[in-house]
């Protein structure tokens, strides 16, 4: 990390040294968070509705245009609140989109919180295998013993477990 600049060095050995680095718990709340944030921005209208009032507003600028109306002034300003009408559509559209993106983004997070959980859980520390081993050593002694009348298969098994463990 020699050429790391300087202004980055910090918050970078911050980072590495931060236990739950592998976590990824703060990113499923920021997501939950901008799902919220997102939904709160769509217009409560039903579909139905929303419908019928285009439908509406496209049949009013339709007939003032039959009539060729001299307030022409008065289409364009329906045309321009049918246009502001549908622009909030377009919005409330355009933001369930951004929710499906973060909703995928969050089962993303999601997944990978619970691999890093599993993986976590899977993993076995240095004291839990030495006494994983110490009892399997203690019941081959019990059990094994009696009939082999001396230690040579328990010598053996730890002989075979010392070098497993030198391996790793």
């Amino acid at each position: 990390m020699k050429k790391l600049p300087a202004h980055l060095r910090e918050s970078f050995l911050t980072s590495i040294s931060d236990p739950e680095i592998l976590s990824v718990r703060s990113e499923l709340g920021l997501v939950d968070s901008r799902v919220v944030e997102l939904i709160e921005r769509i217009t409560t209208g039903e579909s139905q509705s929303l419908l019928t009032t285009i439908i509406n507003m496209v049949q009013v600028i339709r007939a003032e245009a039959k009539r060729a109306a001299p307030d022409v002034g008065k289409i364009a300003d329906d045309a321009d609140a049918l246009d502001v009408f549908l622009q909030s559509r377009a919005n409330d559209e355009s933001a369930w989109t951004d929710i499906r993106e973060t909703i995928e983004s969050r089962r993303r997070l999601t997944d990978t919180e619970r691999k890093l959980l599993e993986m976590k859980q899977a993993n076995v520390d240095a004291k839990q295998l030495n006494a994983i081993i110490t009892l399997l050593l203690q019941s081959i002694a019990t059990h094994v013993l009696p009939l082999d009348g001396g230690r040579t298969a328990v010598n053996m098994v730890s002989g075979d477990i010392r070098k497993l463990l030198q391996l790793n």
